[in-house]
């Protein structure tokens, strides 16, 4: 059980096949959320783990009555409760998909496929490539995560 800021104690697990259902079938999130590295906190990704970690009443006041829109990030993490539960559902999501990689950082990567590209090997090349922007984009997203929970403090 999780407590909001008014000591009230609720389940985000409440509603949960409704709150899968729901992400599921609805037409503002796009099926794939590919994370930009140009701004990687999207209003869809927050909007998403948002909507999970609300209690059961919350998420049907906000999403069930009518067609919703997506939530501003920015708002999310001005409530320092469901900021600080969102940020660290998607910090530990990012570090999951981080620890699926094996091998070195970054500048391996960018050494590894310039180094396919050299030896004429431009499938590894572009692999490396989009490997080392995938964990690029991970890391930012991280980082401003972590930037918008401390402003919302």
């Amino acid at each position: 059980d999780e407590q909001d800021g008014q000591g009230e104690r609720w389940d985000p697990k409440e509603a949960w096949d409704e709150k899968l259902s729901f992400l599921e079938g609805w037409s503002s999130l796009p099926a794939s959320m590919p994370v930009p590295h140009s701004s990687p906190l999207t209003d869809s990704i927050v909007t998403a783990c948002a909507c999970l970690l609300l209690s059961g009443e919350a998420f049907k006041g906000l999403f069930v009555e009518e067609e919703p829109e997506l939530l501003p990030a920015d708002a999310v993490f001005e409530d320092p409760y469901l900021g600080g539960l969102v940020g660290m559902a998607i910090v530990k999501a990012c570090d999951r998909k981080l620890g699926t990689y094996r091998g070195g950082g970054l500048r391996d990567d960018e050494a590894l496929g310039k180094a396919a590209f050299a030896e004429g090997k431009k499938r590894l090349g572009r692999a490396a490539k989009v490997r080392g922007e995938e964990k690029a984009s991970l890391l930012k997203l991280k980082k401003a995560v972590i930037d918008a929970m401390d402003e919302g403090e």
